[in-house]
């Protein structure tokens, strides 16, 4: 009987020895709580189970946490990239409003002339450009009329803005545009087949025309 009752607490033994490998060999290093003592190491195993763009997106916002002094203990690994994941979307959304805001303080640019690259053809084009909410610009020339969504903010400086739209003329069917903004210059390029168009204002024109020269671009004055 004493024999029996050890054969069975052994098995027990064994079967809680399996379970435990088991159990530590299928945990995740995202699954491990942060310990500022370990984090080399912790790194290392993270650098297996995540990919390199969510490792530095984790490690640089543990290094913020670190240096405003937020408490981490008790928070794991995936714990901390979720946040952090968060933070960085939320980052993204505020700086695209804000890079819209922009858009819409430049107001009206006023260009005069037309530029098609691909033709060597350069014209006399009077047109408005305006800016008429955060998400939609109008072009209007004496003629015509254009109007476009903005839907994503691609970069904005003080010296550049460029933008993705749908839209076009009024009387023609929507495709997608890339609209590009800078000192009296706009640029305007169909997604479909990348034509563009350049629209320069009569004060930015000779140095635009400098820049087309270095590539070997020649417009007539």
């Amino acid at each position: 009987m004493i024999i029996t009752e050890k054969i069975i607490i052994m098995k027990n033994i064994s079967l809680l020895l399996i379970l435990s490998i088991i159990i530590i060999s299928c945990s995740s290093p995202l699954d491990k709580a942060y310990k500022q003592n370990t984090l080399e190491e912790d790194i290392v195993a993270l650098k297996e189970s995540i990919s390199e763009e969510e490792l530095n997106t984790l490690a640089e916002y543990i290094a913020l946490k670190t240096f405003s002094g937020d408490d981490m203990l008790g928070k794991t690994y995936n714990d901390l990239l979720n946040e952090a994941k968060k933070m960085k979307e939320e980052l993204r959304i505020q700086e695209e409003e804000d890079a819209k805001k922009l858009l819409i303080e430049k107001g009206n640019i006023i260009c005069d002339y037309e530029y098609n690259i691909a033709l060597s053809r350069k014209k006399l084009f009077p047109i408005n450009i305006q800016f008429l909410s955060d998400t939609a610009i109008a072009m209007r020339s004496n003629s015509d009329f254009w109007e476009y969504s903005i839907n994503s903010v691609e970069e904005s400086t003080n010296e550049k803005h460029s933008v993705l739209a749908n839209g076009g003329n009024i009387r023609s069917e929507k495709q997608d545009y890339k609209l590009v903004f800078r000192a009296g210059l706009v640029s305007v390029e169909r997604l479909s087949n990348n034509a563009k168009w350049w629209f320069v204002s009569e004060s930015a024109r000779d140095a635009f025309e400098s820049e087309l020269e270095e590539s070997g671009l020649m417009f007539h004055k």
